[in-house]
């Protein structure tokens, strides 16, 4: 068997940047003349994990075997993929998912087209050119140098992930990530699973709470209750006895249970009272189980409150690790160029409207209803341009009309000459009789600066005077700039950072101050309680919460256990899976090398059939 390589350019010391100075030198030693399996062996006792020299050679083995496929291979998955998801309607220079052809792009990304190309032998230079050949209008396409290619950036939300999922994992299935990055997808993955299963251990702390806090109040207005029936020669013996049931129980160390422990109280309270059927043991057990179960509510609520700062810790930590592995990744795709014709045709957007002296009204259509402008999409001509105006006209005349407008729901934003903004009805800015002329509709497509054309002017209308209407493609981040989306202000659509796990902090935050508050009252409950008994709340208290932490620690340690073997059966899980992950490559490599052996078979076959030609002739 041959000797595992690192792959070029890996630095051992980057990749065990937590190893000792020992280690280091024997790894290095060691890879001059490549890894046995002895020698993996051996580093693996040495405490290294040796996963990280497979993982970081693996690319490098995977690539040696794959080589450049033929034009042949090429042509037979531009015809497979074209027979798969060829669609009609694809519009050249829409990058957002009303597009069907980037819509069919999508669902070939999702369904493992990219690792499919790759695993058949396919570069990335051969990929790209087959992606541009089965999805023309997807954007995407080789740009003549080797290893450069255009990719869109997405007009839309979905549209934007898409892109870039797909500058990510084509980085990943042709050359392999680096060892940054993987550790920082690893990262993230441990921080996102701490997250999610704090917010479990934050649901689950909410139930027994709320549990616990109904159990006490039932119990303490049932002792209320009782209390008034007990004499008061019973109440400085029912004390000691208290005391030295609980003495015995703190004492035992778990090896009394707590059934017995009450048993024996009862047993001698009972005593105390001279009868059975005393109210005495009823309420002073109630009291100890409402005293010990207040002492695991205020765990609890430690825990909730502990765990709540975990996750606003976890939740700065993770956005400071994807910043990290967002320029990683820009670095794996910097021979990506979005070319500036392909950036700004992805990034702009068409708002149709007029001037009237110092004052822009621009055209949009309130497709939520919230009586604002959202994003950019909802501009007049967002989406299909002057044909949007043209579509207002239903009784096709040639004008469009203020009451027209206002059929479609159009509105308007209204820029003031220092750069403020109003939301307006059209009624608000157009009169009976106001208009938009269709028939004066002229192309333009000059130049006006900032990325932004003029695409056409028009005439309007307005008060008795003849304006000129404009329609322009803007640059995004120019109507970015001079514009006041709801979508930013809100940080939601494109403006999104992603979702946000401090959301359920916050509720959990007004249910921990709740839970308080409802704890103060139950304390004072219990308190009054203690004074109509004549009990000595300071020592009962103090040798429940020692039993309470007590039994805390035997939980924990239990607990403890059952995570360790779960995580045990998890590792073994993840080996086994790996496993048959290594040997499903295997099995498929064996598969390549029988069909390029039958291909080279068939063709010396035909080489030899050709010779006989030759011959006869």
């Amino acid at each position: 068997m041959n000797a595992i390589q690192l792959n070029a350019g890996v630095s051992i010391e980057n990749l065990y940047s937590t190893a000792s100075k020992e280690q280091i030198e024997k790894i290095k030693k060691l890879s001059v003349d490549g890894f046995t399996e002895d020698e993996l062996q051996e580093l693996q006792n040495d405490g290294i994990d040796v996963e990280l020299i497979k993982q970081n050679s693996k690319a490098l083995e995977k690539t040696e075997k794959q080589g450049t496929a033929t034009q042949e291979v090429v042509d037979q998955k531009i015809a497979e993929l074209k027979e798969k998801y060829a669609v009609e309607g694809g519009v050249a220079k829409s990058y957002k998912m009303s597009n069907p052809e980037v819509a069919a792009f999508k669902k070939a990304v999702d369904e493992g087209m990219l690792k499919d190309l790759a695993d058949a032998g396919l570069t990335k230079n051969q990929i790209i050119d087959v992606i541009s050949e089965v999805f023309p209008n997807a954007g995407i396409k080789n740009q003549g140098e080797d290893g450069k290619y255009t990719c869109p950036r997405g007009q839309d939300a979905e549209a934007k992930e898409l892109y870039k999922s797909f500058l990510s994992e084509l980085a990943q299935v042709t050359k392999g990530e680096g060892a940054e990055v993987t550790e920082l997808r690893q990262k993230l993955d441990a921080i996102s699973k701490e997250i999610v299963n704090n917010n479990s251990a934050m649901k689950l702390l909410e139930v027994n709470i709320t549990m616990l806090q109904d159990e006490v109040e039932a119990d303490i207005k049932a002792a209320i209750e009782e209390s008034k029936e007990i004499a008061d020669d019973q109440k400085e013996a029912a004390n000691d006895a208290v005391k030295k049931n609980l003495s015995a129980y703190s004492s035992s160390k778990g090896e009394m249970s707590y059934g017995d422990f009450q048993k024996n109280l009862s047993r001698d309270l009972d005593e105390v009272a001279g009868t059975a059927d005393s109210k005495m043991a009823s309420v002073v057990l109630k009291i100890v189980n409402s005293e010990r179960k207040m002492a695991t509510l205020e765990r609890y609520m430690t825990q909730m409150g502990d765990l709540m700062k975990k996750n606003d810790e976890l939740n700065t930590e993770m956005k400071g690790v994807q910043e990290e592995l967002d320029k990683a990744l820009a670095a794996d795709t910097s021979d990506v160029d979005c070319a500036d014709e392909v950036d700004e045709d992805c990034q702009q957007v068409d708002p149709i409207g007029f001037t009237d002296g110092d004052k822009r009204f621009d055209f949009f259509v309130d497709k939520d209803d919230n009586s604002d402008i959202t994003n950019e999409n909802e501009f007049l001509g967002a989406e299909n341009g002057f044909d949007e105006v043209k579509a207002l006209d239903t009784d096709n005349d040639g004008i469009v009309t203020k009451e027209e407008l206002e059929k479609g729901n159009v509105k308007v934003v209204q820029t003031n000459a220092d750069g403020t903004q109003e939301i307006k009805n059209v009624a608000d800015v157009l009169k009976d009789g106001d208009s938009i002329d269709l028939n004066s509709y002229e192309k333009v497509g000059a130049d006006i600066g900032n990325g932004n054309t003029l695409q056409g002017t028009f005439n309007m209308n307005v008060d008795g005077k003849t304006l000129e209407g404009y329609q322009t493609l803007d640059n995004i981040n120019w109507l970015d700039e001079n514009y006041e989306f709801t979508d930013e202000v809100e940080g939601t659509g494109r403006f999104a950072q992603g979702e946000d796990m401090n959301l359920q902090s916050e509720d959990y935050t007004e249910k921990l101050n709740a839970f308080k508050e409802r704890q103060e009252t139950l304390r004072t409950d219990l308190d009054s309680v203690y004074d109509t008994l004549e009990l000595d709340k300071a020592e009962l208290q103090s040798e429940i919460l020692e039993i309470s932490n007590l039994e805390a620690k035997t939980q924990a340690d239990r607990i403890k256990n059952i995570f360790e073997s779960q995580k045990k059966a998890d590792d073994a899980k993840a080996e086994e899976a790996k496993a048959d992950e290594a040997k499903a490559d295997e099995a498929k490599a064996e598969e390549a090398k029988a069909e390029e052996a039958k291909a080279d078979e068939a063709k010396a076959e035909e080489d030899k059939d050709k010779d006989k030609d030759k011959d006869k002739k």
